[in-house]
């Protein structure tokens, strides 16, 4: 079974859990791309980043829920609040970035934040391979934005992340609290994201497929 929907200009896209968005995306995102999803805390990003994953699920993809801010804890009990589980997503957490930069205070040589940066990619990739998912959610990358210490560096740090997941057959969501200085497809969530869509939006997806809600 597969999630690729034919798109009016041919593209295959994916569906993304929400039937109403779907249909104003013209059946979905764009398949094999990486989105930015942007949002003020409590505004849906995980909550969306869950019902794309679990939608991967129940078409049978392999999916991959990377967490660098929330706890496995909490992320149960986001989806138990929904009267959802987390059966087939497989997981990936991270330790929090103000543990990470306190266990490493003693390094000399490098600066913490260099370190817990390369490591945090590296461990990324490492289970991305290993697993080999269909479906990636990347919760937040705010976290590498604090560590990367500059916006150079951040935007560098997204565009590799970009590159690497390139002629994987593979959608990734990045969740973030702010916006990168550049990045494929940017979406923006609010608090009242479930009452604004408009046709507006609808014409800029069909359009470019950058999307704002």
């Amino acid at each position: 079974m597969t999630s690729l929907l034919p798109s009016g200009t041919g593209r295959p896209r994916a569906t993304t859990g929400i039937p109403g968005l779907n249909d104003i995306l013209g059946g979905g995102l764009p398949a094999h791309r990486l989105y930015v999803v942007e949002g003020d805390p409590g505004s849906g990003k995980t909550t969306f980043a869950l019902q794309f994953l679990r939608e991967g699920v129940r078409l049978g993809q392999k999916v991959l829920y990377v967490t660098l801010s929330e706890t496995t804890e909490e992320l149960h009990d986001v989806a138990t609040s929904h009267d959802w589980t987390l059966d087939g997503i497989d997981l990936l957490e991270l330790n929090s970035l103000s543990e990470r930069l306190e266990e490493d205070a003693n390094y000399t040589v490098y600066h913490p934040s260099d370190v817990e940066l390369a490591d945090t990619v590296q461990r990324i990739r490492a289970e991305v391979e290993r697993l080999n998912p269909e479906r990636v959610a990347l919760d937040s990358v705010s976290e590498l934005k604090i560590l990367s210490q500059t916006s150079v560096r951040y935007r560098r740090e997204i565009l590799g992340l970009k590159q690497f997941f390139a002629g994987r057959n593979c959608m990734v969501l990045s969740l973030t609290i702010s916006l990168p200085a550049k990045a494929n497809n940017n979406c923006r969530a609010s608090r009242t994201a479930s009452c604004a869509w408009s046709e507006t939006l609808a014409s800029t997806a069909a359009r470019d497929d950058n999307y704002t809600w």
